[in-house]
């Protein structure tokens, strides 16, 4: 298990992208319970086996990605995620969305073994002026729907 703090989280300074995870075979799980890298200058990835952000994360306009490899992606509630680009994918189960989403950039959402569910209260925000969002569940359901963009397309895809 590794268990990183926000101060030790400060410590990284990567120019371009930091990955914590296994991007080729991540299995363990991921859960973030806080983070505010918006004063860094690099985009995140986190890649596991199942994630959890149990608190929200502040990119400001950096990237955020997120992948749960074999198991759910879950952003719970009062867990807001923004960032400039956000891309939350759970390849082999479902994605939880409890909390909002609010990207400068592109926001793409997908499921490749179940639903994309965004419950009630969760919202979708994409600001930046024709930025699009993207939704894609493997089984075509999709819960709730409250998907707004500044001139942007909105994409469910099944």
């Amino acid at each position: 298990t590794l268990n990183l703090t926000d101060t030790e989280l400060g410590y990284f300074s990567a120019d371009g992208v930091l990955t914590i995870g296994d991007s080729v075979a991540g299995t363990g799980a991921v859960n973030i319970d806080s983070w505010d890298y918006s004063a860094k200058n690099h985009d995140v990835v986190t890649v596991g086996g199942t994630t959890t952000i149990a608190g929200g994360v502040t990119g400001g306009a950096n990237h955020f990605t997120s992948i749960a490899r074999t198991g759910n992606l879950t952003v719970n509630a009062s867990s807001a995620i923004s960032a400039g680009d956000i891309t939350l994918t759970s390849s082999a189960g479902t994605l939880t969305l409890n909390s909002t989403l609010t990207g400068s950039g592109h926001i793409t959402a997908t499921a490749g073994g179940g639903n994309v569910n965004q419950n009630s209260g969760a919202a979708i925000s994409a600001t930046g002026a024709g930025r699009n969002i993207v939704v894609h569940a493997s089984d075509g359901v999709f819960g709730y729907a409250n998907l707004t963009t500044n001139g942007g397309y909105i994409h469910l895809l099944s």
